[in-house]
């Protein structure tokens, strides 16, 4: 059984190394368990395709690690600064263009648009001030396989083929053991749900109707 880190701060070294090498992480989220890797390394992101025997053709998300950050790399930019506060942290995962003067030159970027995470769980908000790059942030799980839910099964399934595995932190967390909601704001500001999941489909569209700046 692998070591499962629960002091981020002492084994800050292991997790940083680990996502500058390009292995790939197993780590907790505000909702399930998640796998990832730096997303500014093509091999790394390739691996981690590979490891979920996932299509090129279907994007991986982010962890944005701060809303400044999601505010810098979208096309939008501060005008839906507002909305976003509402939503983030939390359960969501906001997919929108982006701004192509950031410089943002991930294998993760998809047709302009990307998908940003802000979960709100201790380790996230850990990353977020430590690492420097965003980290892709997907389910533990082999492609049209459901997402497993707890460290141990997901040892089981990826042994060695994940190098660093995250608990939560001594003290706790209560999962929320649904996928994020995943919604769209298109090139003309219309927000589209392509997944419900665990924040509330009529209350996103509730702040977006009060937010929305278009």
């Amino acid at each position: 059984m692998m070591h499962y880190i629960r002091n981020y701060d002492r084994y800050k070294d292991d997790i940083i190394n680990a996502l500058k090498k390009g292995d790939v992480i197993a780590y907790p989220t505000d909702t399930i368990f998640g796998i990832g890797v730096d997303t500014m390394n093509e091999s790394a992101v390739n691996r981690l395709y590979e490891l979920k025997n996932r299509p090129e053709k279907m994007p991986f998300s982010i962890l944005a690690g701060t809303l400044d950050r999601i505010l810098e790399l979208n096309m939008f930019g501060d005008a839906i600064a507002d909305f976003l506060r509402v939503i983030f942290p939390g359960p969501v995962t906001a997919v929108l263009p982006i701004n192509e003067s950031a410089g943002f030159n991930s294998p993760v970027l998809k047709n302009d648009f990307i998908g940003f995470r802000i979960p709100d769980h201790p380790f996230c908000h850990w990353l977020g001030s430590h690492y420097k790059n965003p980290v892709i942030t997907t389910s533990a799980n082999r492609t049209g396989v459901a997402p497993i839910q707890n460290l141990i099964d997901i040892e089981k399934e990826f042994d060695k083929e994940i190098s660093v595995y995250i608990d939560d932190p001594y003290e706790g967390f209560n999962h929320i053991n649904k996928p994020s909601t995943v919604f769209k704001i298109d090139l003309n500001g219309i927000l589209t749900i392509l997944r419900p999941g665990a924040y509330p489909e009529y209350l996103l569209k509730e702040h977006w109707l009060n937010k929305n700046p278009f």
